[in-house]
């Protein structure tokens, strides 16, 4: 995940770099191909690496990339939503009502789908966030996508679609291994917090020149 994610933003960056980075790369086959093979790895590992593949389509559409690798990723998408339907999906819980789901006296290793309503399930995965970074964590987290989002819109863009997966699937997700099969979603709040970390550099840096 963190290999993929580092491809990903340096896709973005390098066929379509801000006006004030000096460096003036290009798209390169490492990227495409680095991209599919580990999508590609990744699934066949565990299916719910499938949640990661709308964001890299979506950042390979944005650089341009050849229509035969967006073929390929849409293929491998649907083998992980086959998995996913498989393994994490059983029918007699994916439609139970999110009251009954909600007292069940011990976690299932299934999606609900009716509970991301639940202001319970909103708490809960604040909380597995602020557990791991603190709500200073969040914060940062937050200001590093605001600045992602204005300095580089794609790669905002892209890192908020896969968070969002995942922050979707940890909603409705009701097995004890919720955080470990939430390490993804980690990551990408752990970049957040490092972007904003450098933009406080710089700011800092701005501030002793004057």
């Amino acid at each position: 995940s963190a290999w993929t994610l580092f491809l990903l933003v340096d896709s973005l960056l390098a066929a379509n770099p801000h006006p004030a980075e000096i460096r003036q790369g290009e798209l390169g086959a490492h990227h495409i191909y680095g991209l599919l093979l580990l999508s590609a790895v990744g699934v066949a590992n565990d299916p719910l690496f499938a949640l990661l593949l709308p964001a890299i389509a979506f950042g390979l559409f944005l650089v341009h990339a050849p229509n035969w690798t967006l073929i390929g990723m849409l293929a491998i998408f649907a083998l992980g939503v086959i998995g996913i339907a498989t393994t994490y999906i059983d029918p007699d819980w994916f439609g139970l009502p999110a009251a009954i789901a909600l007292t069940a006296e011990r976690p299932v290793p299934f999606i609900v789908a009716s509970v991301w309503r639940e202001p319970t399930r909103w708490l809960m995965l604040i909380d597995l966030v602020a557990r791991q970074f603190t709500l200073v964590g969040l914060g940062l987290g937050i200001m590093g996508l605001a600045r992602w989002s204005r300095w580089h819109p794609p790669v905002g863009v892209v890192t908020m679609i896969a968070y969002g997966a995942y922050a979707l699937f940890g909603l409705t997700y009701f097995g004890s291994d919720a955080p470990v099969l939430l390490l993804p979603l980690l990551m990408i709040q752990l970049l957040w917090m490092t972007y904003a970390l450098y933009t406080f550099g710089q700011w800092a840096r701005r501030v002793i020149k004057v």
